[in-house]
């Protein structure tokens, strides 16, 4: 992991017919050793488009998608109902806060089990943005692959990510030093991992009390785990995660470290440094240690570009959800001549 500017319910699923068993999805091989020495160039590039954004007495984080647009998490904002300064949003560049004002929210009400935890806000002052770089989103056969490289067992590799933003102070498993906080951007490398794998090493931080990340000590264990029945157990950690399942969400499972105030923060895919997703309500069913959370989610950008209005003339939601050259063209024709 890194950080900056220090390196730092239904029912249960069935197994496929014809697939491994569960002990062979989950054995073990090595994986690469963490990461170490400067940031991937793709990924210094992008950090600057992280912004901390205040939504009155409370902070999160957003990521610059376009000359005048930021995205970040609805539940940030949803927190302070009834705050005074409710509908007052300021981010900070270089120093200083700027206004910016809400453009859109997803359907996002928690208790109702809407869990569309996105919003985006515009900027008031674009031409104070100058040279702060913008977030590209990935193509439609970037996501594919993506997808297709999620580690598979339990010592396996997945591909790599970094979530970036600027969370609270909080403590790490041991060897990690701590996050710092204080609006403090940081940066933590992980890996994509498949559901199985998620599920894996939620409930062995639970029966064991240790997150196993792939990188870091202790050594992997054994996998001797029921993992249906340890799944099971912790029903009552996953009600926010089941929301996200009965609505059919696409999530991202990965294993970047994570603290609030992150929320709303993006996850870049290291090849390309394009956004894949944000953090959303609920990072994990298990939060051992008190503040280092384990294995978690993000709601996948291309949910956010099938949910939204305003980016409907994305060019970066455009290639994202499969459209071609010729129609990008032509759609951007059509907004030079007022027709979008």
């Amino acid at each position: 992991m890194e950080q900056a500017p220090v390196p730092a319910q239904g029912e249960e699923e069935q197994e496929p017919a014809g697939q491994p068993s569960l002990p062979e999805r989950l054995g073990q091989r090595p994986c690469t050793a963490p990461h170490s020495g400067p940031l991937p160039e793709t990924i210094s590039a992008v950090k600057g488009a992280a912004v901390f954004v205040l939504f009155g007495n409370g902070g999160c984080t957003g990521t610059r998608i376009s000359e005048d647009l930021f995205l970040s998490a609805a539940h940030c904002a949803d927190k302070i109902e009834g705050d005074k300064s409710r509908g007052r949003y300021l981010i900070e560049v270089k120093g200083k806060m700027l206004p910016v004002e809400l453009a859109e929210m997803g359907d996002y009400d928690e208790p109702a089990g809407k869990m569309q935890d996105w919003m985006l806000f515009r900027s008031k002052t674009p031409s104070k943005l100058e040279g702060m770089p913008i977030a590209q989103f990935p193509t439609s056969d970037e996501m594919s692959k993506l997808l297709s490289n999620q580690a598979q067992t339990l010592g396996d590799c997945g591909a790599a990510v970094w979530g970036i933003g600027f969370p609270s102070k909080g403590y790490r498993q041991h060897p990690r030093p701590p996050i710092p906080g204080s609006k403090t951007l940081f940066l933590s490398r992980g890996m994509l991992l498949s559901h199985d794998v998620f599920k894996l090493l939620n409930v062995l931080a639970e029966e064991r009390g240790v997150v196993y990340d792939h990188h870091y000590s202790p050594p992997l264990p054994e996998p001797d785990v029921d993992l249906d029945a340890g799944w099971a157990k912790l029903a009552e950690a996953r009600v926010c995660y089941e929301a996200y399942e009965k609505i059919g969400a696409k999530l991202l499972f990965h294993s970047t470290d994570f603290a609030g105030g992150q929320s709303g923060g993006g996850l870049f895919s290291e090849e390309t440094g394009h956004i894949l997703g944000i953090y959303p309500r609920g990072y994990g069913p298990v939060s051992p240690n008190h503040a280092y959370p384990g294995p978690g989610w993000t709601y996948r950008i291309d949910n956010i570009c099938a949910e939204s209005k305003v980016l409907s003339d994305h060019d970066g939601c455009a290639r994202l959800m499969g459209e071609s050259d010729g129609q990008s063209l032509l759609r951007q024709v059509a907004r030079a001549n007022d027709g979008w």
